[in-house]
């Protein structure tokens, strides 16, 4: 998560990274900067476990979503609530709207901080503070190869090596680029809640969408039927 104060005037955090404002003390003390250079932070904040889903794909799959989940809650919105502005911004995945086989911890975790940063955007708008939710791509990161792996289960050797193939002809984005287009996210003075980074979201989830959008279309008639005819009121 990086969590950016919106005052007017105020010069932006150095290119090479972002820290947090001088005027979030209580966050401040105990995080620290948020420098998108520092190759520490980087590699705990983006290793993923891969593995299959139903082989318990890791021996903890808990420290996944540890690390996936935001910080942007009690200390720091109750300082950007005060102020009345703040823009939070939180680093999901296209991972996070469609899945992979073999990245399950990834992807759940992916989808959970989508679902509790889109709920936070609405708790959080009439005290003046933005929620950006962005959604790269592949890049020329370390990536999985990064990752913790479950032992291999030969049976599934044809998925990993299809897989494997598959991910060799990705065109990976550009670290540098996306951090530029991060500082723009940033700077914006209408942020959006969701946003791309790389060019592979708009190439896969609008299909992925339109897919569920048909299939669920298809079994109209039987959800309706699963709703029944009371006509008591709705459950509280």
């Amino acid at each position: 998560m990086v969590c950016r104060e919106r005052l007017p005037g105020r010069p932006r955090p150095a290119a090479q990274g972002l820290s947090w404002p001088a005027h979030l003390p209580g966050l401040a003390r105990r995080a620290g900067p948020l420098d998108v250079t520092d190759t520490h932070r980087r590699k705990n904040g983006r290793r993923h476990e891969q593995g299959l889903v139903h082989h318990r794909f890791v021996p903890r799959p808990g420290p996944q979503f540890r690390r996936g989940r935001p910080v942007s809650r009690r200390q720091g919105c109750r300082d950007l609530r005060d102020q009345g502005s703040g823009h939070i911004i939180q680093i999901s995945s296209v991972g996070g709207l469609t899945v992979f086989p073999l990245g399950g911890g990834y992807v759940a975790s992916k989808w959970a901080l989508q679902g509790l940063s889109e709920t936070l955007a609405q708790e959080v708008a009439d005290f003046g503070i933005k929620v950006t939710l962005v959604e790269p791509g592949s890049y020329a990161t370390e990536g999985a190869a990064g990752g913790v792996h479950a032992d291999a289960n030969p049976l599934y050797d044809g998925l990993r090596e299809s897989f494997a193939d598959f991910a060799k002809t990705l065109n990976v984005g550009d670290p540098a680029a996306a951090g530029r287009a991060l500082l723009k996210v940033a700077d914006s003075g209408n942020p959006p809640l969701r946003v791309f980074f790389g060019a592979q979201g708009n190439q896969i989830v609008p299909q992925v969408y339109a897919d569920r959008l048909n299939t669920w279309a298809d079994w109209q008639d039987l959800a309706e039927e699963a709703h029944g005819h009371t006509r008591m009121a709705p459950a509280t």
